[in-house]
């Protein structure tokens, strides 16, 4: 069982183990004044907490606990009850079995439901949902918590300790044994929340959060900015699905062998030559010969955000905004200028921007082994002066300083 204790100096995660739920169980009310003796401190697992302490207490049957005497003065120097909410978006990038503290308005109310676990013993489940500014969670409560559950859609619930879970990239919340349902939250500030809602007719517009959203269009996505290293750490690109998410990256190098090739007018497949680098040209899979083949980019691009390096795809449509011309363009003035691909490579080479890429999982070809690839798929967007595409959207530094501003605060939250 796990709780957290709060006094004059500040908050800190328990745990009771074994024998001593059974001893104290009845005695641990939330808000209830009580003396602990005789636990273990050790330092804090910050994966499995969301309080601010550095340390944490283990108790098991030797530990003490107490109620306080009414005539005791200790009650009236206890601060209220200490929260560390967090934005729900944030919720994407903390580990899984985390626990943390969330607030948003009731989004949903779902009904009571028995569910009947491995060992064969019938439980009672019901699923509500939360949103905030950022996005919506659903949140699974437990037998006496779902039974009893009376709060209303459009009032603001807080829940303290929700431990994270993740199934096939969607992202929810259930409460434990120390977590706890919260609606005395006159010290969080609620209003904003309360103004948002009514300003959006009372209705909630905001995505449901999962690891990386469900395509290249998801708002999910859209709306999140990942790291590089958050790739490997989260695992995306490893379910049946691929992952789609937005970094925020610098390219550092760009592969100058086979930047284009000879495709099909028709499908836009590969090509081949049938008399040395001229045509006519065969289609295999259209069953077809062109006397002219259209030019279309494959770039390999090597990109950076400060956490990590990765390979990356740029299919023709993305690699067009990349370098700022078009294949035939490209294939006409490297024929008349033998620096023209060297020139163009080195104009965008440490030009920050934003895309969206596409994360799987996949066999090579080549190995036949399972390899990660990760492809450029949508909104090349400069930061900055744009080095490499005059002509592509540029996101403004005072845009990007407002959301790494944000970023930075969620870090530390």
């Amino acid at each position: 069982m796990s709780m957290t204790l709060i006094d004059e100096s500040g908050p800190i995660r328990c745990t009771i183990f074994q024998e001593g739920v059974d001893k104290y169980n009845e005695m641990l009310v939330d808000g209830k004044v009580l003396f602990f003796s005789k636990g273990q401190i050790k330092n804090a697992n910050k994966k499995f907490s969301s309080v601010n302490c550095e340390y944490e207490i283990s108790m098991d049957g030797e530990s003490e606990i107490w109620q306080v005497h009414s005539n005791d003065q200790s009650e009236s120097l206890l601060p209220e009850k200490a929260f560390n909410f967090i934005p729900i978006e944030s919720l994407r990038v903390k580990p899984k079995g985390s626990t943390m503290d969330v607030i948003g308005i009731l989004a949903s109310v779902g009904q009571p439901q028995a569910i009947t676990t491995k060992a064969g013993n019938s439980i009672t489940k019901r699923s509500v949902a939360i949103a905030d500014q950022t996005a919506l969670v659903e949140v699974a409560l437990w037998d006496a918590a779902a039974e009893n559950w009376e709060h209303p859609v459009g009032m603001v619930i807080g829940f303290k300790a929700a431990r994270i879970a993740e199934f096939n990239g969607d992202i929810s919340l259930s409460l434990n044994m120390g977590s706890a349902v919260e609606t005395d939250l006159s010290s969080a500030k609620p209003e904003g929340l309360l103004s948002w809602y009514r300003e959006s007719g009372e209705k909630v517009n905001v995505p449901k959060i999962s690891k990386g959203g469900n395509g290249p269009s998801s708002k999910a996505a859209v709306l999140h900015r990942n790291t590089l290293e958050e790739i490997q750490r989260l695992g995306l690109g490893k379910g049946e699905k691929a992952d789609y998410i937005t970094v925020r990256a610098t390219i550092t190098h760009i592969k100058q062998e086979n930047m284009f090739y000879d495709a099909c007018p028709t499908c836009h497949r590969k090509v081949i030559s049938q008399n040395l680098n001229s045509g006519p040209y065969r289609c295999e899979r259209c069953d077809q010969t062109h006397e002219v083949a259209d030019a279309r980019f494959l770039l390999s691009l090597m990109i950076s955000d400060g956490t990590s390096q990765m390979w990356v795809t740029g299919f023709d449509d993305v690699a067009k905004k990349v370098l700022g011309v078009s294949a035939e363009e490209f294939r006409k003035q490297s024929m008349e200028d033998a620096q023209y691909a060297t020139s163009l490579r080195q104009r965008c080479m440490y030009a920050q921007f934003l895309a969206k890429l596409r994360v799987k999982e996949e066999q090579s070809g080549e190995s036949g082994e399972d390899r990660l690839r990760l492809m450029l798929v949508d909104q090349v967007r400069w930061i900055g002066i744009p080095h490499g595409s005059p002509d592509a959207p540029v996101s403004t530094f005072t845009t990007e300083s407002g959301i790494m501003m944000k970023e930075i605060d969620a870090h530390f939250t």
